[in-house]
């Protein structure tokens, strides 16, 4: 293979750790992993919570997510992987609706007979293709009003659409619909009709704290609390970089932190290559967590098709996860474009706004019932995912030999999730294997 690398990992959340361990088990080189925030984890990070750790943002399992599965195989964790069946709900018409099976889809009394009937069969037909590459060029939202028609296209999509989207609601491929929707058609067992779920006892902190275990077992580094503040290219074409650390020079780097703290680091992109990195846009995330004294409903996921209320959906992560000494935990996501008005608000105007809200959904609901709530944001979650994105995303390996970037941007058309994150950590190591041997 020749001289080993001595390699930078930009970011250490799942992917990062990820892509630190497998080069480490690889035997390429020494690895350093700058870490911005003062844990590792990134989108993946917990916090303390009736004396267990949970995730800020929510995270759940499906059958087909086979990397996290096999990765917790591998490290012996597998005992901390648990199932549960779960209900999905409906907000709409000022109450709260089944909408988890056919025949509930069929009692759904906010739309006619007929928008049902089309609704069943638009997403059946969606789950049934096979390639995303023709859906992408296609508009999510034209496509669902043409297929399930105006009425429900307003009754179901029309307030999750914009509150994920909002500006870019017409411009989302159906590709990325149609990702979401065949990750979770094969949740529900034979023989159920409830959604069937995982997660990890524990949180997802069971992870991140073996991959931290193995990396300093293997001699890595895991530096936290240090922002990468300038990239180099040196004349013999390694990498110098710049950090609380001073300057290190390191023959390979490997990047997984989101592409406008990498553009605002590195100093040697030609300006064509940094515009198209540029030209994809981000989505901040805002997600309440509130811990409530009893639960809120009976739905692990209720979406909410009324624009009046600030937030797409409600997640009551205890229905799935019952670790949390009786009390119930729900979470309230926003994906939100930079300037939206939620993000100028502080966290009491926030919980004072999703209480209200919350009240509106299930009448009696006060902030009595409230034990505590957390705020988390992240400027940079998801990208947003136009149409013909796939045409926007830069290789893995740069204009730079041994320079690669792996982030969520580039988790197409399947969304961001842990397994996909350790899939990219994975083969980050093996591009950079395969390019240090030849």
């Amino acid at each position: 293979m020749g001289k080993r690398a001595n390699i930078a990992i930009l970011g250490g959340g799942i992917l990062g750790l990820s892509a630190a361990y497998n080069c480490l088990s690889r035997g390429l080189g020494d690895v350093t992993v700058y870490e911005s925030d003062e844990e590792p984890g990134g989108l993946a990070r917990t916090f303390e919570v009736c004396g267990t750790r949970l995730e800020m943002y929510h995270h759940f399992l499906c059958d087909t997510d086979r990397v996290i599965l096999n990765q917790m195989s591998e490290f012996g964790l597998s005992e901390h992987i648990k199932w549960g069946d779960c209900r999905m709900g409906m907000f709409s018409s000022g109450r709260q609706w089944d909408f988890t099976t056919p025949l509930d889809l069929l009692r759904f009394g906010a739309l006619s007979l007929t928008s049902r009937l089309r609704f069943g069969l638009a997403m059946l037909l969606l789950q049934r293709k096979t390639d995303w590459r023709p859906l992408e060029s296609v508009s999510a939202t034209r496509w669902l009003k043409r297929w399930t028609g105006e009425r429900a296209y307003e009754v179901v999509w029309s307030h999750l659409m914009k509150s994920k989207f909002d500006c870019f609601e017409d411009q989302i491929p159906l590709s990325w619909l149609w990702a979401r929707t065949t990750r979770r058609a094969g949740s529900k067992r034979e023989g159920s009709a409830l959604e069937h779920f995982g997660y990890v006892s524990g949180s997802v902190a069971i992870l991140i704290d073996e991959y931290m275990k193995r990396i300093a077992q293997m001699g890595g580094e895991v530096r936290t609390e240090c922002k990468v503040t300038g990239i180099e290219r040196t004349r013999e074409g390694e990498f110098q970089i710049e950090s609380k650390l001073g300057k290190r020079v390191h023959r390979a780097v490997i990047s997984s932190i989101p592409l406008p703290a990498l553009l605002s680091a590195v100093d040697f992109f030609p300006d064509g290559y940094r515009t198209r990195l540029a030209s994809i846009r981000y989505q901040t995330v805002l997600n309440m967590s509130i811990i409530l004294k009893r639960p809120f409903s009976k739905f692990f996921w209720l979406n909410i098709g009324d624009s009046a209320i600030p937030f797409p959906g409600i997640i009551e992560f205890s229905h799935l996860r019952p670790e949390f000494d009786g009390r119930s935990v729900i979470y309230l996501p926003n994906y939100l474009p930079e300037e939206h008005r939620l993000n100028s608000l502080s966290d009491e105007e926030l919980f004072d706004q999703f209480v209200e809200a919350l009240g509106r959904i299930s009448p009696g609901f006060t902030a009595d019932q409230i034990e505590s709530f957390h705020v988390f944001r992240h400027p940079h979650a998801d990208p947003y995912y136009t149409l013909n994105y796939s045409k926007l995303l830069p290789e893995h390996s740069t204009l730079f030999k041994r320079f690669y970037i792996y982030n969520t941007a580039q988790i197409y058309p399947i969304t961001r999730n842990v397994s996909n994150s350790i899939l990219f950590g994975q083969d980050a190591a093996r591009l950079l294997e395969k390019d240090l041997k030849g």
